[in-house]
């Protein structure tokens, strides 16, 4: 993950509740707003662990909301993993288009591709 090689922090992973909350945001900037606020959330967390306060209270300010806890955790790689597929599927599979989306070259989408086992 690129955000956490940034911030020279290894093993940073994401409870579900945040990545559920990632994805239900509208990212106007696309690929890149999403990656700053995920850089922001690992430079600022105290743990390895980032969670939806995390995300809200440090990253975006927002109150913190009382919330049930969730045991499910997200790898950084699989929160990528992820929006590249959805960015792709609302492409309708277009590589160029996508990788222009996500801030990526085509060759580097590929990548990332085969190394999930997509392609």
């Amino acid at each position: 993950m690129r955000a956490a090689r940034k911030s020279r922090r290894s093993g940073v992973s994401i409870r579900q509740d945040a990545y559920e909350w990632l994805i239900k945001q509208a990212w106007q900037g696309n690929t890149r707003e999403l990656e700053n606020v995920v850089e922001r959330a690992v430079v600022l967390a105290s743990s390895d662990v980032l969670g939806i306060d995390e995300i809200e209270m440090r990253v975006i300010g927002t109150p913190k909301r009382e919330r049930a806890e969730v045991d499910e955790f997200i790898s950084i790689e699989q929160l990528e993993r992820r929006h590249i597929m959805r960015v792709l599927e609302a492409c309708d599979g277009q590589k160029t288009k996508a990788s222009s989306i996500l801030g990526i070259n085509r060759t580097t989408l590929r990548k990332k591709l085969r190394q999930s086992g997509v392609e």
